[in-house]
């Protein structure tokens, strides 16, 4: 008998390099069907210094459904708001053409929940999207993707630190640049 290979995108409480991998791949096309810039690397370094990849204990705990890349449900609702951004619209509807083609029809973000987060590729949708409303433009170097992601991402109420950021991707920059 076979079996149907799991995508590892979307299995609930999925956590490692490659369903990270495989959901930020998903994002990025996305971001190229609604004209974004490419934020795999930095969504791979939140990844890393919120999660641990998923792999920390406390990325999956009770009552919390921010998944490897820690959204927030304030900010998983800033998603959702379409009268307060209406640059989503377009967002949303690259989601629901890119979601799939890769085999999950009739996603509408719009009537998705938190909880959807618990998947990889919600989870970094999510935040590809939440990053999509920051009109502040990405940066590339390390140092400064710290600033921007303890400013923006973990915010500064955020229990994060650009030092802890930095510390959980610098063996990673040259693979990450390369």
């Amino acid at each position: 008998m076979l079996y149907a290979q799991v995508d590892e995108r979307f299995e609930t409480k999925n956590a490692g390099e490659r369903a990270v991998d495989q959901a930020i791949e998903l994002v990025a096309g996305v971001s190229e069907e609604a004209g974004l810039a490419d934020a795999s690397v930095f969504l791979k370094r939140i990844a890393r210094a919120e999660s641990d990849l998923g792999r920390h204990p406390s990325t999956f705990r009770q009552g919390y459904h921010g998944g490897i890349w820690q959204v927030d449900r304030m900010g998983y609702q800033e998603t959702q708001n379409v009268a307060a951004h209406p640059s989503l619209r377009r967002l949303h509807a690259a989601v629901a053409l890119k979601f799939a083609a890769a085999g999950v029809a009739g996603v509408v973000w719009s009537q998705r929940t938190w909880a959807d987060c618990l998947m990889p590729a919600y989870s970094c949708m999510a935040a590809r999207l939440y990053l999509a409303l920051i009109p502040a433009p990405i940066p590339y170097a390390l140092v400064d993707q710290a600033q921007y992601w303890k400013q923006y991402y973990n915010t500064l109420s955020g229990a994060g630190t650009e030092r802890h950021f930095i510390e959980a991707n610098e063996d990673y920059v040259e693979e990450d640049e390369g």
